[in-house]
Formats: structure tokens, sequence, C-alpha cells
């Protein structure tokens, strides 16, 4: 049985690449090829290692960095693949044993466990100066990675009460999409920190090494530095941490086959009193008014589009603050201006948050459905849901502007900014008011993880024409750009104002138009949109 799960498992990771998934095989092989270079770095960096105490702090970071990462990513992506979920196979005679030795098997298949094998196998290196300490080493990394597997598989089953809430799991997903947004800055602030106190690692690593992240990464270290008792110790302690959270993992697998849908801790949904519809009280009672209420709902609701909903922020704050671009004058000095910055903010951030628009029907998947079997007008459809984007994110490009102008000292531009920015945010509005009349984005499934990979049944070619449409409204921004560095150079603003109004007028005119057109081909193609979007689920 452990065999028919682990092939399972296989398959369904092949079949990414065998049924014309491209951004899947697009999304694999950088994922790979940045794993293969930190394989590499890993691998170059211990051979340079030539005494125990070296190797003591090498393999603690990897291995205790490794094992973390195992327990905390269940915590935020859990939903992204569950091929071998109990709660799936539990209508099955599947021994409890069984499922979790064909889930721990399994868990090596796919880019995480490839990289996670890779990287244990290149911190050997390390341990190159020690025969012993090298012979050692397999068994340690088959305990460390034993007991990172295990945890993460504690972790999901633990958590599946908490992320069933809907605050704490949106919570989660806000968390997980600021850290992947700020991982630069994340690993910068780390390194700095850990150069900081380098020479007291080893006494840190004295204290820490008793915890499940070290201890078994930790026993060849001492092997070669012939300290066997303590290696024996750490030996005995990781089989206890082995025993231990397999027992818990065994507790819980048992409770989720046994109990399917009863631990998730779900609630009924709430019924409101007469007369009280909820956020619809709070939008006029037209059919633009329900369309617009409904949208901004989901957009706060949905796991999927709060992911979208908070990139805006965290894109101000990662432009304002990194924007500056360093350039030398005719004099030989060095001076810091905010010309990416400026970019960002003004074309490529509201470019982005107008394109979402043609993310929204496909987040609606099958509630689209509404619209086709009631008759809504094209133009009541396009409005409504232009005017629950305007409502999200204008005050989001406001703020984010008026920060950024303050922050990086770009206070007499801000007005030639703001003009800019709202300007590419409504022609992205009005070119996704009409492309997504033409082809559907795909999302992944209502109800599943932000991160899961979402079906493509376009192709690659499609896909990418998708991902080149968006890049439009950014180069419609090019007069705005234009004025404000003109008036950087000859000190006029007279030409940011200009660049301004061109701005104004092109914004005015790609609204009207996309919104438009859009409507006619709504009325003509809604049974069509549906029929795609139906595919995503």
């Amino acid at each position: 049985m452990v065999a028919v799960l682990v092939r399972l498992k296989l398959a369904h990771f092949i079949a990414y690449f065998t049924r014309g998934n491209a951004w899947a095989i697009v999304g694999f092989s950088f994922a790979m090829l940045y794993g293969l270079g930190l394989v590499v770095c890993l691998g170059a960096g211990g051979f340079f290692i030539d005494n125990a105490s070296g190797a003591q702090v090498f393999l603690a970071l990897v291995g205790g960095i490794l094992t973390l990462a195992w327990f905390l990513v269940p915590l935020f992506a859990s939903a992204a693949d569950a091929t071998l979920d109990p709660e799936r196979l539990a209508p099955y005679p599947i021994r409890v044993k069984d499922l979790m030795l064909g889930q721990a098997i399994g868990a090596l298949v796919g880019a995480p466990g490839i990289l996670t094998l890779l990287i244990a196998l290149a911190s050997a290196t390390s341990l190159f100066f020690s025969i012993p300490g090298l012979l050692t080493y397999p068994v340690a990394a088959i305990l460390g990675l034993a007991l990172a597997i295990a945890g993460s598989r504690v972790v999901t089953l633990a958590s599946i009460p908490l992320r069933a809430r809907r605050g704490i799991s949106n919570l989660l997903t806000i968390a997980s999409f600021m850290v992947v947004m700020l991982m630069g800055p994340i690993i910068a602030g780390a390194a700095g920190g850990i150069a900081q106190v380098a020479d007291r690692l080893p006494e840190y690593i004295e204290v820490l090494q008793w915890l499940p992240l070290l201890t078994p990464w930790l026993i060849p270290v001492h092997v070669a530095s012939g300290s066997y008792g303590l290696a024996g110790a750490l030996l005995a302690l990781s089989l206890l941490y082995l025993a231990i959270i397999w027992w818990f993992w065994y507790l819980l697998a048992a409770r989720t086959m046994a109990n399917v849908g009863e631990v998730t801790g779900r609630k009924e949904a709430r019924n409101l009193g007469a007369g009280h519809l909820g956020i619809l009280d709070r939008f006029p009672a037209t059919v633009r008014g329900t369309i617009a209420a409904r949208i901004v709902q989901m957009m706060f609701k949905d796991p999927r589009c709060t992911v979208n909903v908070m990139s805006l922020p965290l894109f101000y704050l990662i432009f304002t603050f990194m924007g500056n671009l360093s350039v030398t004058t005719d004099t030989g000095e060095d001076v810091s201006t905010p010309i990416m910055g400026v970019f960002f903010c003004s074309a490529f951030i509201p470019a982005f948050a107008g394109y979402i628009y043609a993310y929204l029907v496909s987040y609606e998947s099958t509630a689209f459905s509404l619209h086709t079997t009631t008759a809504v007008r094209g133009i009541d459809d396009r409005l409504g849901r232009a005017y629950a984007m305007i409502l999200i994110y204008a005050p989001m490009i406001l703020m984010g502007t008026l920060l950024f102008g303050l922050i990086a000292g770009a206070g007499a531009y801000t007005v030639p900014m703001l003009v800019t920015a709202y300007s590419v945010f409504f022609l992205g509005m009005g070119l996704a008011s009409y492309a997504d009349t033409v082809f559907s984005l795909p999302v992944p499934p209502p109800g599943s993880s932000p991160w899961k990979t979402a079906k493509q049944p376009d192709g690659m070619a499609k896909a990418f024409v998708r991902g080149l449409t968006m890049m439009i409204p950014m180069f419609l921004a090019a007069p705005g750009l234009a004025g404000m560095a003109a008036s950087a150079i000859n000190g006029n603003m007279l030409w940011a104002w200009l660049g301004a109004g061109v701005m104004l007028v092109m914004a005015v005119g790609g609204f009207t138009l996309g919104i438009r057109l859009g409507s006619q081909r709504f009325e003509r193609h809604s049974a069509d949109m549906l029929y795609r979007v139906t595919q995503f689920s």
C-alpha cells in the first residue's frame, strides 16, 4: 500500500508536465534552477571547512533552517498539494501507518523534496576533513529529514481547526505573501545579524543543539571531533524526538481519518435578520451597486483575492524604501535619485492594480452564472466591477504615492505622479474590461490555497499573450513619465504638468472606450466567459 501511495504522488507530480500545464513547467524549472544554484553554493562553501568548529556552525545553520522551513511552511501553504490528504483517502481501506509512510516518502516527490535531498547531500562536503564524521553523516541526514517531514505533517494536521477559521486563514495567507514579497530584505537582514554574532555562534549552538531543529544534524560533527559520548547522546535524543513526533502524527492522522469533516471546526453560515443585508446595505440598491458590493466582499473574504489586495501596500513599501538609483554625475559624485521608485509608483503598481479587474470573473468561477442567467446588462456588469476596484485601490494609490513623495523627497512631483498613477490605473481597468471578455485569466479553484497552481487549458502561447497584455498600461504611462523626467532635467515643472494632462485625456478616453467595448462584447459572449472560467475549477 505504501508503494501505491508513493506511485499516486509521483503520477500526480508527472501529470503537471504531461497535461499541457506550461506554467507548471516554467515554475518548476525556475524553482529548480534557483535551488540548484543554492545547492552549488552550499556544496562549494562546505569544501573550505577544515575543522569541527566550522562544520558545526555550517550544519547547524543549514540543517536548522531546513527543518524550520518544513515545520512552518504547512501553516501557510498546506492546501497547495492535497494528493495524499487523509480526508481524501479516508473512504479507502488504508491503514494509518501505511498512510503515514506513504506521506513521508511522498513528501520528497516534487521540487521542495528534491531540493531538500540535494541540500542535505551538498552539506556533506563540510565533513570531508573527517572520514568518521563523513561516514556518520548519512545516518544523521536521514534522521534530520525524518524529523523535518514528520514535524511538518504534525503541524499540518494540528493546524486544521485553526486554518479553518476564515480570519486566521486570511491572516496566514497575508503573512506568507508578505514573507515572499520581503524575502530579499529578510535574507539580507538575517545575514547581517548572523555576521554580527558570528563569534558567538558556537556558544549559541552548544545550547540549541539539544532542540529537535539541530539535534540530528550535529551528530557527525561530534564524531569528527572525537566526542563520541556526546554524539551518542544526540543520537538517542534524536530517536526519542522522532518517536514522540511520530506518535503525535499517528494520533492526529487516525483522528482525521475517523472524523472526516469534523476536525475542521467549520461553523454554519450566520443568518441575517430581516431587513439586514450585510455589506449590501452599504451600497445603492441597483444592479451596479449589488455587483460592486459582491466584488468588494469577495476581494476581502476570499484568500485568493486577499493576496492581490495586500500586494499594493507591500509594493509601495518596498519601492518607497528601495526605489533609489545611484547615478554618477559629471564631477564623479554619486547621487541617489528616486527614479526607479517614480516608475514603479506611477506606472507599474497602478497598472498591476487596474489589471486585477481581468481576474474578477475567474475568481467568481461558477458564481458568474448569476450574470448570464439573469440577463445582466453589459454596462452594469462592467461598471459595477469598476466601482468596486475604485473603492478598494484608489485610496491605496493615493496613500502610497503620498508616502513615496514624502519619504523619497519628491514632493514637488506628487500631483503629477498622482495624475499619472490614476490615469494608468483607469487605463488598466479599461483594457481589462475588454480583455477578460476575450480570454479568462487562470486562477486557483475556489476554496483552494492562493499558492495552488492554476490550470492552464489554453496552453503556453496564450498564457504568454495574457502576460504581455498587462504591460500595455505601463507603456501608456510614457507621456507622464517623460514629462516628469523633462522637468527634473531642466527644472521647469511645466513639462510634468503637460505630461499629466496628456495622461488624463488618455485615461478618460481609454477607460470609456474599454468599458463600452467590454460591455458590448459581454452581452454577446457572457456564456463563453462562463464556460472558460468553469475550466479552472
